[in-house]
């Protein structure tokens, strides 16, 4: 019998602490990255422990130093300058997440991103309360490439040396560095040899490799020009599998002009040998363009002799001008052409009277500003012998020049009114047939207009004629030509 019950009982208390488990995880949304890439980095906290966790806060590596410039967060509760994300309380099962995006301020290297969590709840595993991630920064490099020639303006078969440097302005190195450059034979250069043997002469091709940080170099090729008329424009595009911040400077060009060319070509002859004195001679002096460019600015000169008096003349292109001696007499003549395009030809026959006795040299010269790739044929001479009619009986082949009542020792006075009948006299056709008096329109012209003299330039009558049969598609025009003067010069010798 226990007769004090109340003391049979007795308890005790114990507060059982919560307990939680929180874990962290850390991505990023690009691997690997290069410099100036946007990065999201996203933590993810999640409490797997059975009861909730209170005062939860997640701290981050410093990024500021790990190069990594924070642009926004996706919670304000995220501190940007102390990288603290206030979480606070997190239910058992629950989880949150938070989404912090950078820029990448640098090359070259590998930053890791390491992140935190804490509570003031009893935790049962501390061991996944801390992760990372590691993120790859690739190098970057700035190719810079430029390309000259060594001559801005050159003629055919001209010398001309292209120099391409390649420099690297970016902060890393450089890996598998290659120049490509245009098809150079399709361009008209011959390659004669470059001054790198990595360089290939087929593919054009430069191989260069790695290029340091801040280094550079050079190749020259040495071209040989092989056209003309023409600008050629030589491209190159350098090319490296390393990543880099501008890629517009990897390509430059430079531009040659090559010249156009030509080859003048004249030639100078009587319609008849020997001479009587007081005898009319024609010089047929025909000036070409055998191309293959157009020629400009074409003249043909020569002295003209003092045996022989200038009479008249007819030409199918450009203006003919003469200069006298203080009594008169005609002692050079200019024959200013013009532009010949390449096949071209222009034809000048200049009539004039046997003076006295003896042998007589007409030379002729003919230039271009155009550069002219054979001077060989730039010359020319014609010889007559002039003698005297011991007969005593006119050449009936020779035509009657007029006397000037005023001055007979000059016929080609333009103040002579028999002048004109004169010109109408001479046979233009031996040389000039008619079909080849043709203006632009195809319409004949009139070659019965009054000469003018202005002291000691004479003009042409005829001002501007051109061979309709060249123009028309007729390659034998210069052949008639010369068939025709030839044939007249036979029929007066005979």
């Amino acid at each position: 019998y226990d007769p004090i019950e109340s003391n049979n009982h007795d308890s005790d208390s114990v507060d059982v602490l919560p307990i939680c488990d929180l874990i962290t995880k850390v991505s990023v949304s690009e691997n690997p990255v290069n410099k100036d890439d946007l990065v999201d980095w996203t933590i993810v906290v999640s409490n797997d422990g059975p009861d909730d966790a209170a005062d939860v806060i997640l701290s981050l590596s410093d990024l500021e130093s790990l190069d990594l410039i924070v642009l926004n967060a996706s919670d304000d509760s995220f501190d940007l300058e102390d990288y603290e994300w206030i979480i606070g309380n997190l239910d058992s099962g629950d989880n949150v997440s938070l989404i912090i995006t950078t820029k990448v301020n640098k090359s070259d290297d590998t930053i890791t991103v390491t992140a935190n969590v804490e509570t003031s709840t009893l935790e049962s595993d501390y061991e996944n309360n801390i992760d990372n991630e590691s993120v790859l920064i690739n190098p970057i490099c700035d190719l810079i490439i430029d390309i000259e020639a060594s001559n801005e303006t050159v003629s055919y078969g001209a010398l001309v040396d292209w120099t391409i440097v390649v420099s690297n302005d970016g902060p890393d190195d450089a890996s598998n560095v290659s120049v490509s450059l245009s098809d150079l034979e399709s361009l008209g250069l011959i390659v004669l040899n470059s001054s790198d043997d990595s360089f290939d002469l087929d593919n054009y091709e430069w191989l260069i490799g790695d290029l340091g940080s801040g280094d550079s170099v050079s190749l020259n090729i040495s071209t040989k020009a092989n056209r003309s008329n023409e600008n050629v424009t030589v491209l190159a595009d350098v090319e490296t599998s390393t990543y880099e911040s501008d890629k517009e400077n990897n390509h430059d060009n430079d531009t040659l002009e090559i010249l156009p060319i030509c080859d003048i070509s004249v030639t100078k002859i009587a319609d008849k040998n020997p001479v009587y004195i007081d005898d009319v001679v024609n010089w047929i002096i025909n000036v070409t363009n055998n191309g293959p460019d157009k020629a400009s600015e074409v003249i043909v000169n020569g002295s003209f002799p003092e045996s022989l008096e200038f009479i008249i003349y007819e030409l199918t292109k450009g203006e003919l001008e003469s200069i006298t001696d203080d009594d008169g007499n005609v002692v050079e003549l200019i024959w200013n052409v013009g532009d010949l395009e390449s096949n071209e030809s222009a034809l000048l026959v200049i009539s004039s009277k046997a003076l006295e006795e003896g042998e007589v040299v007409n030379s002729v010269s003919a230039n271009s500003s155009t550069t002219d790739m054979n001077q060989s044929n730039n010359f020319d001479s014609a010889i007559i012998d002039v003698i005297s009619n011991e007969s005593g009986e006119d050449n009936p082949d020779n035509p009657e020049v007029p006397e000037n009542p005023e001055n007979p020792d000059s016929p080609d006075n333009p103040e002579n009114d028999s002048y004109e009948d004169y010109y109408d006299e001479f046979p233009w056709d031996d040389y000039f047939p008619d079909d080849l008096f043709k203006n632009n329109d195809d319409k004949a012209l009139d070659r019965n207009s009054d000469s003018k003299s202005d002291g000691n330039h004479i003009k042409s009558p005829k001002k501007q004629i051109d061979i309709s049969k060249k123009k028309t598609g007729n390659p034998f025009a210069l052949v008639i030509l010369s068939m025709l003067a030839l044939f007249s010069l036979a029929t007066r010798k005979n």
